[in-house]
């Protein structure tokens, strides 16, 4: 067995219980962060379709 088993046979932890708990852990976190980069492309794209609006409205007057 490798240094990592015997470290948690030392302590009488469960080394697969966790190892689920870290993935899960790490699914959380990267399907947040997916989600946060997803909803912050959105906003952006809108400011700048909506400034574009204002800004060709300002031009376009005659």
């Amino acid at each position: 067995m490798g240094v990592k088993f015997e470290f948690f046979r030392f302590f009488k932890l469960n080394y697969y219980a966790f190892y689920v708990k870290k993935e899960k852990f790490y699914t959380f976190l990267h399907t947040t962060t997916a989600y946060s980069l997803v909803g912050l492309t959105i906003y952006l794209e809108n400011i700048i379709f909506f400034l574009g609006l204002f800004y060709y409205d300002d031009v376009i007057k005659i």
